[in-house]
């Protein structure tokens, strides 16, 4: 039992994202905002694990990043483990706790109000992961 809560990421049934009151008034200012998003903005993801109640979780957007797909194992959203003297310090209970499996299907976000905007939050996240990817230029 203890090895599938460690081995299971959560399922992500809810993902809310604090948008300005500026934002909100109309779509076109909603674009607008998604159009030069700031690092700070707060996504806050509510998973399903084992447990039967849901876990919340708020991070700001630039410490999201997407996770390549392995074997037996679903996350394709995580938060950027810490980094310590310039090494990454990656540990089995960061994977277990801080990744996510979003699904990636309009079924589940024809809910969201305003066209496209978890469209354009997921290419921000990626567009980080792609420049940290990235070697620094010297």
């Amino acid at each position: 039992m203890v090895i599938t809560a460690i081995g299971t990421v959560s399922a992500v049934a809810n993902i809310t994202l604090f948008l300005p009151l500026s934002a909100r008034r109309t779509e076109a200012t909603l674009q607008e905002f998604l159009r030069r998003m700031p690092k700070k903005t707060v996504i806050e993801i509510t998973g399903m694990r084992l447990q039967p109640w849901p876990k919340t979780k708020r991070y700001f957007l630039e410490d999201l990043r997407t996770v390549k797909p392995k074997t037996l194992w679903i996350a394709n959203l995580e938060r950027a483990p810490p980094v310590k003297n310039g090494r990454v310090q990656r540990t089995w209970l960061h994977t277990a706790v801080n990744q996510h499996h979003v699904r990636d299907n309009p079924k589940y976000t024809k809910g969201i109000q305003g066209k496209g905007v978890w469209k354009v939050v997921l290419e921000t996240i990626e567009s980080h992961t792609k420049k940290l990817a990235e070697p620094p230029v010297i």
